[in-house]
């Protein structure tokens, strides 16, 4: 496999009927599945994996499964997310927000893939716990932008790990803990996929929601 263009433009156009009718009995929706085909080509040109011609279409079937599982369990959070933020409006004691607040973050956990989560550098060193307050807009389409961070809230550290450094060094890996967690916080909220816009009147609007994402 020498992975020039046009041997990579001859197995896509030999592959790709065959890899899209699999994906779409999979997701059964046609932009998914085209977006499922793609996305392993994209990895496949990107990663260039020694694959042996007599393995070669195993591979790709095998790559497209494993890309339709992932925007199946996508959705599978996505419905969860928004059941869960449902319940979030008319939830109004604290103990009730609480509790809301713990389950939103464990949909996340049980539904975003190893490959989807990034716990480590600086934080994973100094073993940084907190919650990271974010909020983003859904807008009338379902999709997600404006993704921000309000506020950092309960952090805490490897006292033991963190008194080995200055006065002046624990200040900045601080300050560079909080930039990695809330950037990394963003990249997950945009990993979800589409939403179910929000409704007034009857008709699909704009609407911003809040969400925490705990570290680890």
């Amino acid at each position: 496999m020498d992975y020039s263009k046009q041997w990579f433009e001859r197995l896509f156009k030999d592959n790709y009927p065959l890899m899209y009718r699999m994906a779409f009995s999979m997701v059964e929706n046609a932009d998914d599945a085209k977006d499922a085909v793609n996305q392993v080509f994209t990895q496949m040109w990107k990663g260039k994996p020694k694959v042996s011609d007599s393995q070669l279409r195993g591979y790709l079937l095998a790559a497209t499964r494993n890309q339709c599982l992932h925007i199946l369990r996508q959705r599978q959070l996505r419905r969860q997310m928004e059941e869960a933020l449902q319940r979030d409006e008319v939830a109004c004691r604290d103990e009730e927000r609480e509790e809301l607040l713990h389950e939103l973050q464990q949909i996340i956990d049980d539904n975003l893939t190893e490959q989807d989560k990034r716990y480590d550098g600086l934080a994973l060193e100094y073993g940084a716990k907190g919650r990271v307050i974010t909020t983003f807009l859904v807008d009338s389409l379902g999709y997600i932008s404006d993704i921000k961070v309000v506020k950092l809230m309960r952090m805490s550290y490897d006292d033991q790990r963190l008194s080995q450094e200055s006065e002046e060094m624990q200040q900045q890996v601080k300050e560079q803990i909080a930039t990695q967690l809330s950037e990394e916080s963003m990249r997950m909220i945009g990993l979800m996929p589409r939403w179910m816009p929000g409704k007034m009147n009857g008709k699909s609007c704009n609407v911003r929601y809040s969400m925490p994402i705990l570290f680890p």
